[in-house]
């Protein structure tokens, strides 16, 4: 029969200290990084951004309270801080600059193509937006 383990039966200060990256999302991923957060690890996901987990990270950064939100992402090299800036601020700087990258990359090429650039990110100077 399996042992199941609680947080009883743990020293949680050992890892409590550390920052946490989960590698991947998927059922065991995520149910790794909600436990380890539900337990108060400081737990970091990282994924392609082609992964089909995106949309179960998504929803899950969708769940969070402003209380979640406002809590400090830092980026940290050992123990020397690097960065440091509320969550909200972190997803919106990356998300939008990731976004902005690629319509950049995507109007370049779609241009020395000699196609007109899609209104799919919002007007374009090509064409209208949904026409």
């Amino acid at each position: 029969m399996a042992k199941i383990f609680y947080d009883k039966d743990c020293d949680l200060s050992l890892i409590r200290a550390k920052k946490v990256a989960i590698i991947g999302y998927g059922s065991q991923g995520h149910a790794h990084a909600l436990n380890l957060r539900d337990s108060g690890v400081d737990v970091q996901v990282g994924l392609a951004p082609t992964s089909k987990s995106v949309a179960k990270a998504k929803a899950v950064i969708g769940s969070m309270d402003d209380a979640a939100l406002a809590m400090p992402w830092k980026m940290v090299n050992g123990n020397l801080e690097i960065a440091s800036m509320p969550r909200s601020d972190f997803l919106r700087s990356v998300l939008f600059n990731h976004w902005y990258h690629h319509r950049g990359q995507l109007t370049v090429y779609l241009r020395e193509t000699g196609a007109k650039v899609p209104s799919i990110y919002g007007a374009s100077a090509d064409e209208t937006p949904g026409g």
